[in-house]
């Protein structure tokens, strides 16, 4: 390895890392980071329409799926060793001794979604290629931007075998409940 290949490798974070860091003060418990591929992501602060675009979908998944799942809003889930992303919002399955010893792994997930308006670039590709390589079953992409949500299903190792946007005056059905339409503009911009 020539000098040049060495200055250029990088020493991924593992989950373990990133725990210690924060048990140690280097990272603030409210910094607004994730670990992603092992690499530290700074995340840019919600905006007034990322914040009611999520604050609105949790109450409606909350409605909707109380007693059947556990809605998680913002809080992270374990995908493997360099990878702990803490998505908007995930539907995960309710356990008896719910998530006090561990975040939800890939196996607990229902439904992954991500509220883009700054980030939709690094949804569609980093975190939907992390989430399609480990697994996420759903993962859904509120498109602030383009007032559509982005539902990617059939995940493989390089990202969604399927993909489907839905407008105003669309409804959505989450692949655990497919008999329960959500209404798009219940919670689109």
């Amino acid at each position: 390895m020539s000098e040049m290949e060495a200055q250029e490798t990088i020493r991924p974070l593992t989950v373990d890392d990133y725990h210690r860091m924060v048990e140690a003060g280097i990272l603030g418990e409210s910094e607004r980071v994730e670990l992603l591929d092992g690499l530290l992501i700074a995340m840019p602060p919600e905006g007034p329409v990322h914040a009611d675009v999520a604050g609105e979908l949790n109450v409606l998944l909350v409605q909707r799926f109380a007693g059947r799942t556990t809605v998680r809003p913002g809080s992270p889930v374990a995908l493997d060793g360099v990878s702990e992303p803490q998505p908007d919002l995930a539907l995960v399955r309710r356990r008896e001794e719910r998530y006090l010893h561990g975040h939800p792994t890939p196996q607990d997930v229902l439904l992954l979604v991500e509220v883009a308006w700054t980030s939709l670039a690094y949804d569609r590709r980093r975190k939907l290629r992390a989430y399609a390589r480990n697994g996420i079953a759903e993962y859904w992409i509120v498109n602030c931007v383009d007032r559509r949500v982005e539902v990617y299903t059939d995940p493989h190792e390089l990202g969604y075998a399927t993909s489907r946007n839905y407008e105003h005056g669309e409804a959505v059905a989450l692949r655990a409940f497919p008999d329960e339409l959500i209404a798009a503009d219940a919670f689109l911009p």
